[in-house]
């Protein structure tokens, strides 16, 4: 007879389609409002091959629900704290995107009321 508890059985998959996610990056709580936002640098893990521009796409958003879009390095005169980044990964071949860390490069200046 044997008894056993906290169980537990994990089923992974992984998809040979896209995967997506959605970073908040913030400068609420402070007096600081983004006046520029670069694009993401991205870092893999040890031994993975570096990203292209086919296998990590990041997209830029002024608000939660995605919907107003814009450019990276474009200067912002609006008094924005928060931004989002939707970034997009997609196999090439063989290569499955893995990613260890992502940067994003900002100039921020103080609000001024």
């Amino acid at each position: 007879m044997y008894g056993f508890q906290d169980i537990i059985v994990e089923y992974r998959e992984y998809s040979q389609d896209t995967a997506e996610f959605v970073t908040k990056f913030s400068l609420e709580g402070t007096d600081r409002r983004f006046a520029s936002i670069g694009s993401p640098n991205v870092t893999t893990p040890v031994g993975c091959p570096p990203f292209n521009d086919y296998t990590a796409k990041h997209e830029l958003y002024f608000d939660e629900g995605l919907s107003e879009k814009f450019n990276f390095s474009t200067d912002i005169f609006q008094p924005l704290q928060a931004v989002y980044v939707k970034t997009i990964l997609k196999t090439a071949g063989d290569q499955v995107p893995t990613l260890r860390e992502i940067e994003l490069p900002y100039r921020h200046e103080e609000i001024i009321e």
